[in-house]
């Protein structure tokens, strides 16, 4: 097995946790420290030039070199106005780099891997999964800091930087400390709620949680050299666009289940949004949400329950107990997701006005614009047929590069942009 891991990584500060909390978590044993299949993977790093200085500079990075081949891939012609945008671009040249590969795996500059969570999926993937996809909770800073952290010697320095080996019990701990604010506004039963209820959280009174959520991430994908949707383009990002396009069913999508196998934090500000309000979290505003963002894919992948919990679990009937009472809430959910066009419209407009305007995206995403793997060391044959004049080129990258590709969804330019992006994205 040969697995494809792409970092997209730019700016001070994401370069930065990237360093000091991200990569020291993926080079300690259990994850990249002595994985299994270093002989024929590659760290794919995407970012810009002086970032790449910076990153080089770092002992850390002297400590992945020697471990296994890495490559930087300049980002520089990337738009980068958003950073989501700049980033699901970033990730799909990666994709498009992957070829070679039989895994590629999504992580972030600011992920922190408990130690087994990086072997844990790939070794899902060698036994012949499509794809790994788990909930990545959101956490601050002070998981570090944490005299848990601190008396358990988790952060051990070394000439090649610090390492950074959290067990999984003892991150899911900590984490449940340091919780970002956002976390409060997605418990069933608390008195916070937020805009975008992704996940959906019921507490287990003194042993844990148990999440259930439309959007997990895909933190390893297997490479699909014959699906055509395994190259198309997506703006918005992995979770939202690209997944539910690549799989249209949940038959080869492993999701772990227990944070004792799988236990991943991404590290936010404390003002990073969203920021819970003060009124407790409705099940008509999950229905509204789920509506306009969660796909097919996404409203099944909200039927399966996840764990996470710092002690072990001495009475499974308190954990049935709470997930049984989570799955009759999420299908009451998708009940109301089932109501017919002509009862919504009458009986709950703002759900029927959320699921009109996911229509209106999907049927954009419904006409995707295709690419080709990247062939790296081949002398390319002359295309056949008629090429694009080179003026055509030079306006459709000023295009991309000002930013003026947002107004591709104007009503009538999509169908013109989606043609012209085709033709000009083929291998060239």
């Amino acid at each position: 097995m040969k697995f494809l891991f792409p970092m997209v990584v730019w700016g001070a500060d994401y370069v930065s946790e990237f360093l000091e909390q991200s990569l020291p978590t993926q080079l300690a044993f259990g994850n990249l420290g002595d994985f299994e299949w270093l002989e024929g993977s590659k760290y794919l790093i995407l970012t810009t030039g002086r970032d790449r200085k910076a990153i080089e500079a770092s002992p850390i990075f002297q400590r992945l070199q020697r471990l296994m081949e890495v490559e930087f891939v300049d980002i520089g012609k990337i738009p980068r106005h958003n950073k989501y945008i700049g980033a699901s671009l970033a990730q799909l040249e990666a994709l498009k780099r992957s070829r070679d590969y039989d895994g590629i795996f999504f992580l972030y500059p600011d992920f922190v891997c408990a130690t087994g969570t990086i072997q844990n999926a790939a070794r899902r993937i060698a036994e012949g999964w499509d794809a790994v996809v788990a909930p990545i909770p959101a956490v601050l800073g002070g998981i570090f800091d944490d005299e848990l952290t601190t008396r358990n010697e988790v952060i051990t320095p070394t000439t090649e930087g610090q390492i950074i080996a959290f067990p999984p019990r003892l991150l899911a701990e900590v984490a449940m400390k340091h919780f970002h604010p956002m976390i409060s506004g997605y418990v069933i039963g608390g008195d916070k709620s937020n805009i975008g209820p992704a996940y959906i959280i019921w507490e287990v009174p003194e042993e844990g949680l148990v999440f259930r959520c439309f959007h997990l991430h895909p933190i390893v994908i297997r490479v699909q050299r014959d699906n055509p949707y395994y190259l198309t383009e997506f703006n918005v990002s992995l979770d939202e666009e690209y997944v539910p396009r690549l799989f249209r069913s949940c038959d080869r999508i492993y999701f772990p289940k227990d944070s004792d196998e799988f236990a991943m934090c991404s590290i936010r500000t404390p003002d990073s949004q969203p920021q819970p309000i003060d009124a407790p979290i409705s099940l008509l505003h999950i229905a509204h949400w789920a509506e306009e963002y969660a796909s097919l894919v996404h409203r099944e992948f909200v039927g399966t329950a996840f764990r996470w919990h710092a002690n072990p679990i001495e009475d499974e009937s308190v954990w049935e107990e709470v997930e049984a009472e989570s799955l009759e809430t999420v299908d009451a959910i998708r009940d109301r997701l089932l109501t017919p066009d002509s009862i919504l419209r009458y009986e709950d407009e703002e759900g029927y006005f959320a699921r009109a305007r996911r229509r209106g995206r999907f049927d954009f995403w419904r006409k995707p614009v295709f690419h080709e793997f990247v062939v790296t060391g081949v002398e390319e044959a002359p295309a056949d047929g008629p090429q694009p004049s080179p003026l055509l080129l030079w306006m459709f990258r000023v295009i991309e590069k000002t930013g003026l590709k947002r107004f591709r969804n104007v009503p009538g330019v999509r169908p013109v942009w989606v043609r012209i992006r085709t033709r000009l994205t083929r291998p060239a």
